[in-house]
C-alpha cells in the first residue's frame, strides 16, 4: 500500500508541475504582420525626428498588463551604446518591443537565443539589426582588421576585401538634427 501512496504522490507531483509550466509560460498571441510592425516603426521613429512622442509612457495600467505576459510586436537586435534606445528612437511603450543589446550588434548563443524565444514564445514577427554611426565597438573591430590586414601584406596599398550582406532589405531611419540655440 506504501509504494501506491508514493507513486500517487509522484504522478500527481510531477502532473502538478507540468500543469504550472504550462500555465507558467508566456501565452501565445499572433503578432502583427512583419510589414506592419516595420510600417509601426518607422511611424513612431517620425514622431522622434520630429520631438513629437507618444503620451503617458508608461502608464501604470501598460505596466500592470505587462507584468503579466509580454506580447511584443518587433525584436529589435541593436547596440549597447547608451545613445541608441530603440524605445525612444521608435517611439514604443514598455512590452512593444523585444530588445537584444550587444556591442557592435554581434550574435553570440545567448542572443540568438533570446531571438528564437521572441519568435517561439511571444510571437514576434520582425527582426531589426539597429545599426547607428560611429559605432565604438566596430571602429575598433574595423581598426584591428585593417592592421592585422595591412601586417600580412607586403604592399601597404593593397585593397581590403570588404563584406556586405545581400539579399537585405536596408531601410535608413532618421535622427532629429541637433537644435542650434537662438
Amino acid at each position: 500500500m506504501k509504494s501506491v501512496s508514493k507513486f500517487t504522490f509522484i504522478a500527481s507531483a510531477c502532473l502538478f508541475s507540468l500543469m504550472a509550466f504550462i500555465f507558467a509560460a508566456d501565452e501565445h498571441v499572433p503578432s502583427v504582420s512583419p510589414d506592419a510592425a516595420l510600417a509601426k516603426l518607422k511611424e513612431g521613429n517620425a514622431r522622434f525626428v520630429a520631438s513629437k512622442v507618444s503620451d503617458g509612457k508608461p502608464t501604470a495600467a501598460k505596466r500592470a498588463e505587462t507584468a503579466q505576459a509580454q506580447h511584443p510586436f518587433a525584436i529589435i537586435l541593436g547596440c549597447a551604446d547608451s545613445r541608441t534606445a530603440p524605445e525612444i528612437i521608435f517611439d514604443q511603450n514598455i512590452g512593444d518591443l523585444f530588445v537584444i543589446r550587444t556591442a557592435g550588434n554581434l550574435v553570440d548563443d545567448h542572443a540568438l537565443g533570446s531571438i528564437e524565444y521572441a519568435v517561439e514564445h511571444l510571437g514576434a514577427r520582425l527582426i531589426v539589426v539597429l545599426g547607428h554611426e560611429r559605432c565604438g565597438a566596430v571602429t575598433a573591430a574595423s581598426r584591428a582588421r585593417v592592421r592585422q590586414v595591412m601586417s600580412s601584406r607586403s604592399c601597404a596599398t593593397s585593397s581590403l576585401p570588404l563584406w556586405r550582406p545581400r539579399g537585405r532589405q536596408e531601410t535608413r531611419l532618421t535622427w532629429p538634427s541637433p537644435r542650434t540655440p537662438g
